[in-house]
């Protein structure tokens, strides 16, 4: 019944994790014991994280990694930054333990949930580990109402139960809080705890708990010393979200039980308001512009679709969104996407970005293109996809055309190439982004859009050279002339 098997391999790689992660750990059975994985993982690749707490954790004993606790942001921020300026982190196993204090029994107290954004956001910190949830050691629990206390920022939540839950009772010596399990499965106190009862309660307990833009998936620990039975991997296979098995030392193993569809969304963006071409030739949205048999938006759509490489298709239209959905379903009549309507386009760009990304059905990568770009074709998304599937495997942020003056399409062998093209440099839409990133696009305000985001990782963002006019938007009537005069040339050559 399992799928994907993977020995000694690691967790960041198997979970294809990417820049500026923010993993929550809720439920029980080895939060501890992963986020220290997790770390190791990270350090062996020579990256810095902060592990830390919004509960409750064990400090690091005295040979363990640094312990740095404040009672205000900036000094933790300042001693943090310290710490990675310094390189303590990477390859070293000295990853900071981050909290507000210590409480009696010496153990670190929690941060403000919101305070993980400003750890996120140092300048070389890869990943902030939170353990979000208690458990009290036992394998299995249930959350009470205050829990769990998940970052917003979160991009990962990584839903932890332990198998040596499967056919033991449902009481005190095994389950956290259970009454409150028993109620949330239906079973009775005291029962043997059926096997598929242990992804019932990492879902039900846990999922609606998930920020939006955040990738949600149950791992089940200890599979060393007690497999999964049948009925659990049968119930994996049968269910909507990923799960993984395995055992975190003394070799990581891991088994995906469920693997999810890794095809990236799109989201096209439709709403702007700099859209009336003017000049008495075409008094419409630019979008809705004629071009050869349809529209200007109808152009991108239609090649997006046309791919069929993306799970989720979301186009953000504006106040023209009626007459923008109409063209739409002339134009492209089998479907295939789906439209929102931005009903504050003049709150700019990163507006329509963030109704795009919350329309999406679950976090996927993420392809930004722009209704204003009609020679994006299949085979350009195509090309783009195909670079971004070698580039994620290096580590990459995003992959988009190149922008501006000449384009580094190679990178240095083993690297992942950094862009400046132009003076401005970097890349220009469509481009597509890590799935991590998603909660940054969430937290976008004004008219850049997700340009800052790439400007920020830019060291780790790959260009491509645009073919053609496809990288060409319509800004005026002149444009719009230029692209119908190009779809004409490649109309008359293809004749």
């Amino acid at each position: 019944m399992a799928t994907a098997e993977t020995a000694r391999a690691r967790i960041t790689d198997l979970w294809r994790l990417g820049p500026s992660e923010v993993v929550a750990l809720v439920g029980a059975g080895g939060k501890s014991c992963l986020m220290d994985a997790l770390a190791r993982d990270y350090e062996a690749a020579g990256r810095h994280v902060v592990l830390t707490t919004t509960t409750r954790i064990l400090a690091p004993g005295p040979e363990g990694r640094p312990l740095v606790v404040r009672d205000s942001l900036p000094d933790l921020l300042s001693s943090v930054r310290r710490l990675v300026a310094a390189g303590a982190s990477a390859s070293t196993g000295g990853s900071p333990v981050v909290g507000a204090g210590l409480d009696q029994q010496g153990k670190v107290v929690g941060i403000d949930a919101e305070w993980v954004r400003a750890f996120r956001d140092v300048p070389g910190v890869e990943a902030v580990l939170v353990e979000a949830d208690g458990a009290a050691g036992r394998p299995l629990k249930a959350p009470a109402e205050w829990e769990p206390v998940v970052p917003s920022c979160a991009s990962l939540v990584v839903s932890v139960a332990g198998l040596d839950a499967q056919g033991a009772p449902l009481d005190g010596a095994h389950v956290h809080r259970p009454g409150a399990l028993a109620s949330l499965l239906g079973l009775a106190a005291g029962e043997p705890i059926p096997a598929s009862a242990l992804l019932r309660a990492a879902v039900r307990g846990y999922r609606s708990h998930v920020p939006v833009g955040a990738r949600f998936l149950v791992y089940l620990n200890k599979a060393d010393r007690w497999p999964p039975t049948a009925d659990l991997e049968i119930s994996a296979a049968e269910g909507a979200d990923e799960v993984w098995a395995g055992r975190l030392s003394p070799d990581v193993q891991m088994r995906c039980l469920r693997p999810i569809d890794q095809a990236p969304a799109a989201v096209i963006l439709a709403a702007g308001l700099g859209s009336r071409m003017g000049g008495g030739r075409d008094d419409a949205p630019k979008v809705l512009a004629r071009l050869g048999q349809g529209t200007v938006v109808g152009h991108v759509v239609r090649a997006v679709v046309d791919s069929r490489a993306f799970g989720d298709i979301v186009v953000v239209a504006g106040r023209e969104a009626d007459a923008l959905g109409r063209a739409l379903r002339e134009e492209v009549p089998a479907g295939g996407y789906e439209m929102v309507r931005n009903l504050h386009p003049e709150e700019g760009m990163a507006s329509s970005l963030r109704l795009g990304v919350s329309a999406m059905r679950e976090p996927r990568d993420l392809l930004v293109a722009l209704g204003d770009q009609p020679l994006v074709s299949a085979a350009t998304l195509q090309r783009i996809l195909a670079a971004w599937a070698e580039a994620r495997r290096r580590g990459a942020a995003a992959v988009g055309l190149g922008t501006g003056g000449s384009v580094l399409a190679d990178g240095p062998p083993g690297g992942i190439v950094g862009v400046a093209a132009g003076d401005s440099g970097g890349v220009g839409p469509p481009v597509v982004m890590h799935r991590s990133l998603l909660p940054m696009v969430l937290e976008l305000v004004g008219d850049s859009g997700a340009r800052d985001i790439l400007r920020r990782y830019a060291g780790r963002v790959h260009s491509l050279p645009p073919r053609g006019g496809e990288a060409l938007d319509v800004d005026s009537p002149d444009d719009l002339d230029h692209i119908r005069g190009l779809l004409a040339e490649d109309g008359a050559a293809a004749g």
